[in-house]
């Protein structure tokens, strides 16, 4: 009798063991899935905590010179990162003027060109590094995974359009100083849509306006402030 008691008492204990072993891997299960889903719900607000800095970070000078700077060749480029005055069609005063919020006398024609003076190039010079530099740290929250790449890239996909000359400045930026490397978030970003779009991944509406290029869309971000540093040269 003794015998079977014990016995049955063991057996229970067992049972009690394997029932608190189950309720502590549920209860193991069930952390780790509050723990994604925290991590996930955070990525999601920096996210858009980047993408609140990015509007903020805009305005109507930045997008336009991003625009002026997409339609430049290559000697205007090296010009432009040099410092240097460069001959533009006159086809670009008026973009160029706007740019820099002057007038259009303020670039005199000659023939069928005019020419950008030193004073203007600075200032279209630092309007581009402002908008690489503001470019580049939303993409490195993405590159990083610190923020929801998938939200980032709803947003920033759209900035690339080669037909429609928005490559991220990629002809400036391979061109400056450091290349490709000193901004690296925005070219891996940039050859990563390149390649979904090739491999059919997804297709991206072209006729969406893309934040920061000064479209019309009642949406655009081309309105707002911008307060970047420099980083390249």
């Amino acid at each position: 009798m003794p015998s079977t008691i014990l016995e049955s008492a063991s057996a229970i204990a067992q049972i009690i063991s394997a029932i608190g072993i189950i309720f502590l891997g549920i209860q193991l299960v069930l952390y780790q899935q509050e723990m994604r889903d925290d991590h996930d719900r955070s990525r999601r607000e920096n996210a858009i905590t980047f993408l609140l800095e990015w509007a903020k970070g805009l305005d109507r000078n930045v997008s336009l010179t991003r625009k002026l700077v997409e339609q430049l060749d290559t000697e205007q480029i090296k010009a432009l990162r040099d410092l240097e005055p460069f001959e533009i069609s006159k086809d670009m005063r008026e973009t160029v003027a706007a740019c820099l919020d002057r007038d259009e006398s303020s670039l005199e024609i000659s023939g069928t060109t005019c020419r950008v003076p030193r004073e203007f190039v600075k200032v279209i010079k630092w309007q581009t590094i402002s908008y690489l530099n503001l470019l580049e740290a939303v993409l490195s929250a993405w590159r990083h995974n610190i923020a929801d790449r998938k939200m980032i890239e709803e947003q920033f996909e759209c900035l690339i359009n080669p037909d429609a000359h928005h490559t991220m400045l990629e002809k400036y930026r391979g061109l400056a100083q450091g290349g490709f490397k000193a901004l690296p978030a925005i070219h891996e970003f940039y050859q990563t849509v390149l390649k979904k779009r090739m491999d059919g991944e997804r297709h991206i509406d072209p006729g969406k306006p893309p934040l920061g290029t000064g479209g019309t869309h009642p949406r655009s971000l081309s309105q707002r402030r911008s307060g970047s540093n420099e980083k390249i040269r």
